[in-house]
């Protein structure tokens, strides 16, 4: 069994947020980034925290050269960083740098994918409906969400004007990225170095979400993985371990989670099931049916040792586990308490000597 999607780590291209450090740390090996991820933590002292103890736990990676690290830590775009953190890297460089296997012809592929986008109006439409989006989202955005915006004691017709002056500007910028686009073109020679040193390094790639439609436009049948999918499964199984989702996790639990014997083999495990789950058309759809496959995950191996489900029932009854747990399993696919599902199969199974990894390792997170 292929699991790339794991294996090379997760490349992240995006803007970094606690709760994304977290889920990903918890998934994949290693989070790929850019050397403009420091800059993106650097005035974040939660966010520069949690990336310092995954760089002391060779979680997080950067493409770059051991020296090319090196001296950009020099660079006065540095100098507020966190000092401890900025000479860790420094110091260390080669311990943190990533380097993706590209291909012989490299710089050939990307000088022949550049000339034929550069003659492709259908890439370029796409693109700039992309930034027209993205400016949009980043001037009107903080608006929205303002408590004086929402607050119902303002006028609506208060609110509509500076909806419409906002609206303006957003338009004059637009306008203003278009003129700079015509005289400097749309980049297109870094954005396919970037996207095959991308898809070289992981064929998971956690982007901006407003820029999937690039990718999926750009890759075409090449195989290409929204890390979302993968994190929308990861979330499924928290109630399995009494957690509501990644925020009750610190960051330390996280990196002791990952030193338990079976993360590894679990995770795959779970990369398998979110990716037979993709067919499904929503994401209520998909989380539903992971949760169902890690259930029958937990039945099927009760039905190894040829158990009947009678004398399954039977000899659970005599231990009283039912009245603790409040359903009878194995009989239909309703599950109406998960929180009380574990630890009665969970023991039986350990009398069988039947721990498969996601089941126990599941098991094992409900202790913390």
């Amino acid at each position: 069994m292929d699991f790339g999607a794991r294996t090379k780590g997760v490349f992240f291209f995006q803007e970094p947020t606690e709760l994304t450090l977290k889920s990903c740390s918890f998934f994949w090996k290693n989070i790929i980034v850019y050397e403009s991820f420091i800059s993106d933590i650097r005035d974040n002292p939660k966010l520069t925290e949690i990336s310092k103890m995954l760089f002391e736990n060779d979680v997080l990676k950067i493409v770059h050269t051991p020296d090319g690290l090196k001296n950009a830590m020099w660079d006065k775009v540095y100098h507020g960083l966190d000092e401890e953190l900025r000479y860790l890297l420094k110091d260390y460089s080669e311990r943190f740098v990533f380097t993706p296997e590209k291909p012989s012809d490299f710089e050939e592929l990307v000088k022949k994918s550049t000339s034929m986008d550069e003659n492709d109006s259908e890439l370029k439409k796409l693109i700039d409906q992309i930034v027209r989006l993205n400016t949009y989202q980043q001037w009107l955005g903080p608006v929205f969400s303002d408590e004086r915006f929402i607050d119902p004691n303002i006028p609506f017709d208060m609110k509509q004007i500076l909806v419409e002056k906002m609206t303006q500007l957003v338009e004059m910028q637009i306008e203003h990225n278009k003129k700079v686009t015509s005289q400097g073109g749309y980049g297109f020679n870094w954005r396919n170095k970037m996207l095959m040193e991308q898809i070289h390094a992981s064929s998971a790639l956690f982007v901006e979400y407003n820029w999937i439609p690039y990718y999926q436009y750009k890759l075409g049948d090449r195989r290409f993985v929204d890390a979302r999918s993968y994190l929308a499964g990861l979330d499924t199984i928290y109630p399995f371990m009494n957690k509501k989702k990644i925020e009750s996790y610190s960051i330390d639990d996280i990196l002791e989670i990952r030193k338990n014997r079976r993360w590894d083999t679990a995770m795959d495990r779970l990369t398998v099931i979110c990716d037979n789950a993709k067919v499904a058309y929503s994401e209520e759809g998909f989380q539903k049916e992971i949760t169902e496959e890690v259930m029958r995950e937990m039945m099927d191996y009760l039905d190894e040792d040829l158990i009947s489900k009678n004398d399954l029932v039977k000899e659970l009854a005599k231990e009283g586990v039912f009245a603790a747990i409040g359903f009878i399993p194995l009989i239909g696919n309703v599950i109406p308490a998960i929180e009380g599902f574990g630890d009665p199969i969970v023991e039986y199974m350990r009398k069988k000597k039947k721990q498969q990894s996601l089941p126990f390792f599941i098991n094992d997170l409900r202790k913390i």
